[in-house]
């Protein structure tokens, strides 16, 4: 017995560092996504012809749609598994950026960043799922903080090499790069994707029998109960915290 669990607790250690390790591809590069266009509002101002506020136009297109979806993206994740809806959501998040990158209009831009938004819906629900069911207990403190690291790393990362794209070839080449970027991402989670298992195939019945005996009414009486709650309104004001400041310091500046 002792045998066996030497030789088990290599292999788990293994495939916990794998599966963190493709999710947290996946979550950099979402994180990315967000902080695009912002450094590049003057190459993108002089090329369409438009102003700052029709610039912002795309960022609330990608809020909106990842906002409202959000919950329902959820729920389909729960039917259909997560490994697949995450690679669906990668390959569409590529084909968005790609949209910008290829076409010169502004149409084009708004169009993306709608898609982008959509798409965005998938990574914290597939993300999350897969990591609860994928790595052992001992890591998974160390999963999600590894997650959340990475996101923020991809926000960190996003403004510099955009702008040093734009600097070297243009300033849409930086979204035909990650879009690359994010179809090799998919590609590697596709040939992986016996590591991603959130235990959907192996509880397909079961979950559609649970599915079908809970009221539509249960399902959401638990996205208003406490913690839930008491969630969204922490992310809500972490959110919110870096333009309250902004704010605060620009009034006292004043």
């Amino acid at each position: 017995m002792a045998d066996m669990t030497e030789v088990a607790a290599p292999a788990t250690k293994l495939r916990d560092i794998r599966v963190i390790s493709l999710v947290g591809a996946a979550h950099f590069m979402s994180h990315v996504y967000i902080l695009m266009l912002p450094p590049l509002f003057l190459y993108a101002r002089a090329e369409y012809g438009v102003s700052f506020e029709q610039l912002g136009f795309a960022m609330a297109a990608f809020g909106f749609f990842s906002a409202t979806l959000q919950t329902p993206t959820g729920f389909i994740v729960d039917r259909f598994g997560s490994s697949t809806l995450l690679i669906a959501g990668l390959a569409l998040s590529a084909t968005a950026i790609a949209i910008v990158g290829l076409i010169p209009a502004y149409w084009a831009l708004i169009l993306g960043y709608a898609v982008l938004g959509i798409a965005n819906t998938v990574y914290h629900p597939a993300d999350y799922a897969i990591l609860s069911h994928g790595v052992s207990g001992p890591r998974m403190a160390h999963a999600y903080s590894i997650h959340t690291f990475l996101g923020m790393a991809g926000q960190a990362v996003a403004p510099t090499f955009m702008l040093a794209m734009a600097a070297a070839f243009g300033w849409r080449s930086g979204y035909l790069a990650v879009a690359v970027m994010t179809y090799a991402v998919a590609i590697v989670l596709l040939l992986q994707k016996d590591a991603l298992s959130d235990r959907h195939l192996q509880r397909k019945e079961d979950t559609r029998e649970k599915d079908a005996a809970l009221p539509s009414e249960s399902r959401w009486r638990l996205l208003t109960s406490g913690p839930i709650l008491r969630s969204f309104v922490f992310f809500a004001f972490l959110t919110m915290a870096p333009r309250l400041f902004e704010d605060k310091g620009g009034t006292g500046a004043g």
